[in-house]
């Protein structure tokens, strides 16, 4: 198992190395120049559409805009956030805060092209719904050999992803703290997380859309309100934070913790990483989001799909950073082991410096397991298109088996006394982080469909 843990971190390693990052960066700011900064100009339009109109009842799909936004930020937002943020400032200082934050409005491009492509290339399966992602937006709009080859290893890879990063990881996280915060024996948590699963999964998409719009805004709820608690706490820290901020961010350490820390530190590769997790970035599990809603031309649904960035990563990831640094907390994460902490590890201490003990930490531990019912299910749906994608219809129920044994089994880990599986983590960066290559091939390959499409509809 040693042996199987150190390939696999050097897979990690090598997937999420300085290369991988900046060709992330570089394909969207392509993307922002190509598309004239969509997500400045059109970001009220936006959010117009994803939670005001919410929907074009008189489309073709299966979930309202609302829903599909919803779709893409139940696998987004939660823990992901904190360990990212949490990670980057403990590499790189309070000055990273601001180079995330800058890195999070430009790849709201990437997720504009994923949203766009992926209703643009989609179409109706066996059943009537639809089918989308980069999985057919390769196959069908980079074509011949190379594209099919590229969707079928894209297919396999969100596959596992979802078995890994979308079911296993969330599961051993939600039972792991659950137990440190409020004594529920993992048993407990693994069978409420694999039995809510396996209720909600049956039901398809439109089950799993209508559960994850009554639970994603709690979730998003929970991470702000806490936050924000936090921030008003320490009130009187806050200017001189965010002077610590605006002077940090033009060092060396913070622009390498917060831009480029993946290539340079161990811990900002897990916090680069598992941030990646959580908002998606690059991974096209936007475009599999957005096919699947009621919507007359592609271009409404990327906008909203680029919605989820900002919610995400723009919005609760900067005040959750805000919070650590207000807090302290970063400092006390890297003095806790001389360096930059790892994995859970890191889950558990920001968790704790942030908001220890007491009723906010069980609010916390809640919101967690709230965090990783959302992740299963936005990923049961992500790795159910991709396996259908590969084997047709017939690989729904066994898929959908596998994911709810995933997260049983995740949950099962710690009670077996594997409180820090490295091998899950690793297993779930290595495909997550595989993933990138063919999606990025794909949306560099298309980019002209994206701007004539974006340009048709009257964008600039």
């Amino acid at each position: 198992m040693s042996a199987l843990g150190d390939w696999l971190d050097q897979a990690s390693a090598f997937l999420w190395g300085g290369p991988t990052v900046v060709l992330l960066l570089a394909v969207a700011a392509y993307l922002s120049f190509i598309l004239r900064g969509v997500q400045f100009l059109r970001l009220g339009e936006a959010l117009r559409l994803g939670l005001l109109t919410r929907d074009e009842p008189d489309a073709e799909g299966d979930l309202s805009h609302y829903q599909a936004l919803m779709v893409a930020l139940g696998g987004t937002v939660g823990a992901g956030n904190l360990i990212g943020v949490a990670a980057a400032l403990t590499a790189g200082g309070p000055g990273a805060l601001l180079w995330l934050w800058v890195a999070g409005w430009l790849v709201m491009a990437t997720r504009y092209a994923e949203g766009l492509l992926g209703v643009h290339y989609r179409e109706r399966d066996r059943r009537g719904r639809m089918a989308g992602g980069p999985m057919y937006y390769l196959s069908r709009g980079v074509g011949g050999r190379f594209g099919r080859l590229l969707g079928g290893v894209f297919a396999i890879l969100a596959v596992l992803a979802a078995l890994g990063a979308g079911s296993m990881a969330p599961g051993h996280a939600a039972a792991t703290t659950l137990r440190s915060a409020l004594s529920v024996p993992p048993v407990i948590t693994a069978l409420g997380l694999a039995g809510m699963a396996a209720v909600v999964v049956a039901g398809g998409v439109r089950a799993i859309g209508r559960t994850l719009g009554a639970l994603v805004p709690v979730v998003v709820t929970v991470s702000l309100v806490g936050a924000v608690v936090v921030i008003a706490a320490g009130w009187e820290r806050v200017p001189a934070v965010l002077l610590e901020v605006g002077r940090g961010s033009v060092t060396a350490d913070a622009a390498t913790g917060g831009l480029f820390g993946a290539a340079i530190r161990e811990a900002v590769r897990w916090g680069m990483s598992h941030g990646v997790l959580s908002s998606g970035t690059g991974l096209g599990t936007a475009g599999i989001a957005a096919s699947t809603a009621r919507t007359r031309t592609a271009t409404p649904q990327a906008l909203v799909a680029m919605t989820q960035t900002f919610i995400d990563t723009v919005v609760v990831s900067a005040l959750m950073g805000l919070a650590l640094l207000v807090t302290g907390a970063h400092e006390t994460l890297a003095s806790a082991t001389g360096a930059p902490l790892a994995g859970t590890s890191l889950t558990s201490a920001a968790l704790g410096s942030t908001l220890p003990g007491g009723p906010a930490g069980v609010i916390l531990a809640v919101g967690l397991a709230f965090f990783a019912i959302t992740t299963i299910l936005a990923w049961a749906h992500y790795g159910e298109r991709a396996a259908e994608y590969l084997l047709g219809t017939r690989a729904t129920t066994p898929f959908r088996v596998l994911l709810v044994g995933a997260a049983l089994v995740g949950g099962l880990l710690p009670q077996i006394g594997l409180d820090d599986p490295g091998v899950v983590w690793s297993f779930s960066e290595v495909v997550s982080g595989a993933m990138l290559i063919p999606n990025l091939v794909g949306l560099l390959l298309l980019s002209g469909v994206v701007a004539r499409e974006t340009a048709r509809s009257g964008g600039r």
